[in-house]
């Protein structure tokens, strides 16, 4: 079976002609050889599977064999050029290289070593030009799409896999954020600005905690973690409720315990992470009471 072009790959096109004096014979930028064949500059395809040929245009390369390629090369020439007939090489062969796109320096494909490369090795061959904090990498290797936080395969070396010949990653620019709601100086959705941020440093960036409103004892940390995490948070005989972001936990932390600290500063605020810090009973039941006094002002 013909080996069909994907993005990255390098193709090597010559034109001939059944004549001189026809559409290239007046020459384009090529190495000529005799009057009726021209050898194009090396075409690599783009990032969205066109290539471009003079004369002819653009063409939708990935996804067709290069015999399939060169027959429609052919009709596009054929009102212009005297029988034209294209030959395609592949100069790089998918099987030893793989893809990568998105925010990087060098988009295309990029040469697998034989001993074997891994994630971070091929992003900096192809020049990673992400910010580490908003960097996503997306793999995409046969039906299987797995979508990581570089920050998570830099701390993970079990992150950091082999690429596999074919492969394509993607490198995505999504900024990082997470909320912090309740009894916070200023509640809001806030960006992740430097890799290792603590939650400490997430609640410092939100005013830290209202000295009105806020109960210490009732910090409270929502997060999906792997199943892996958390299991050895639960009881084994505890079954774990398993979403597509991973599996729902809620971490309670009392500061008025001064050992809350230090696991303030330990713990890293990730991605969709939201900080909720409760209300004292006292600030809820003023709440209460004022409703309940509007609502005797309007007759309610």
């Amino acid at each position: 079976m013909e080996q069909r072009i994907v993005v990255g790959d390098r193709l090597g096109i010559t034109i001939f002609e059944s004549a001189p004096g026809g559409l290239f014979f007046n020459g384009i930028p090529g190495e000529v050889s005799g009057a009726r064949q021209v050898v194009l500059p090396t075409q690599t395809v783009d990032q969205n599977g066109m290539i471009e040929v003079p004369y002819a245009g653009r063409f939708k390369a990935s996804g067709n064999s290069p015999s399939v390629l060169s027959e429609l090369i052919e009709e596009r020439l054929s009102d212009r050029a005297i029988d034209p007939q294209v030959i395609i090489g592949l100069d790089s062969y998918s099987a030893n290289s793989a893809t990568v796109l998105g925010e990087v320096s060098g988009t295309g494909s990029v040469e697998l070593s034989p001993r074997g490369d891994r994630l971070l090795t091929v992003l900096g061959n192809a020049g990673l030009a992400a910010n580490e904090t908003e960097a996503v990498i997306r793999l995409v290797r046969d039906d299987y799409i797995v979508t990581v936080p570089l920050r998570t395969i830099i701390n993970n070396p079990a992150e950091n896999i082999y690429v596999a010949p074919g492969d394509t990653i993607f490198v995505l620019s999504k900024p990082q954020v997470f909320n912090a709601l309740g009894a916070v100086a200023t509640p809001g959705q806030y960006t992740i600005t430097f890799a290792e941020q603590s939650i400490a440093g997430a609640l410092s960036v939100a005013g830290g905690l209202s000295s009105a409103l806020a109960d210490r004892s009732g910090v409270f940390l929502f997060r999906f973690e792997n199943p892996e995490v958390a299991r050895g948070l639960v009881s084994d005989d505890q079954e774990l409720r398993v979403t597509r972001s991973g599996v729902p936990i809620v971490y309670q932390i009392n500061m008025s315990d001064p050992n809350s600290f230090f696991w303030l500063e330990q713990m890293t605020v990730r991605d969709s992470d939201m900080i909720y810090v409760a209300q004292t009973i006292t600030t809820e039941l003023d709440q209460f009471a004022s409703i309940v006094a509007r609502g005797r002002l309007f007759g309610l």
